[in-house]
Formats: C-alpha cells, structure tokens, sequence
C-alpha cells in the first residue's frame, strides 16, 4: 500500500507535488514550443496576396474560434482531465458529449490549429518585406 503522501496510476486524486510538477512541465513545454513557433514563422517569406486587412481579419477569426474550442473543452474536462488524465490514467466518469465535443470530436486539436493558422494569418503583415515599397 503507498503512503498517503504519494499518489498511484490507479487513485482518484492527484497529489499536489504531482500536480504541480505537471502542470509546471507542460507550461514550460508550452513556451517552449511557442518560442519555436513564433521564430519558425518570422523567418517564413510571404506573399504579396496575403497583404490585406481581411487575410488579418480571417486570422484574427480563426484564432478567436479556435480559442473557443480549446477553452471550452477545457472547461468541460477540468485541469485534471485536461492535463493529467492521459499521464495518471484518470478518466472521466462517462464520456463528456456536450459542447463543444458535441460540434467536433476531438476540439482541442481542431481548436489548436485554427489558433496556428490564426496566428500565421494575423502575423503576416508584420512580416511584409518593406524592401519592396523602397525608392
């Protein structure tokens, strides 16, 4: 039998120091990835057809959608079965089928894209070769 103080693959509740040590890694794992993101699409060349304020405004949208997907699937699994079910092997009770895994089956991976595409749309006119308005 584990001490009180550990948490086991087969309990219910997660032990702070558990919880703590995995969020605090996924976090990182987070900014992490998001650096590398943002430094893989700044040195991405772009085109002259994506210069206009409504590519901005469909980035902008796709993100704001995206947004709802994950945040709303976050809400409906908890912190825990968000980030730690698949590492502890803590399911849900029963199948969580309303929104917004009742529009997509899998929303955090739909919703995640979008915000990528998003952010690559948003970003574009930030990243206009200048040079070629030049004198």
């Amino acid at each position: 039998m584990a001490p009180a103080s550990s948490c086991s693959v087969c309990c219910a509740t997660i032990c702070e120091p558990c919880e703590e040590f995995g969020l605090s890694s996924i976090a990182k794992q987070a900014a992490l990835s998001s650096h590398s993101y943002n430094t893989a699409l700044s040195t991405q060349p772009t085109s002259p057809y994506l210069d206009t304020p409504l590519v901005k405004l469909g980035g902008g949208a796709l993100f704001a959608a995206g947004n709802v997907l994950v945040l709303t699937s976050m809400w409906a699994l908890g912190v825990t079965g968000t980030y730690l079910g698949d590492y502890f092997g803590i399911l849900m009770p029963s199948m969580v089928t309303g929104f917004p895994f009742s529009v997509v089956p899998d929303p955090m991976y739909v919703g995640s894209s979008m915000c990528f595409v998003g952010v690559a749309l948003w970003s574009v006119l930030c990243r206009i070769d200048i040079s070629r308005y030049s004198l």
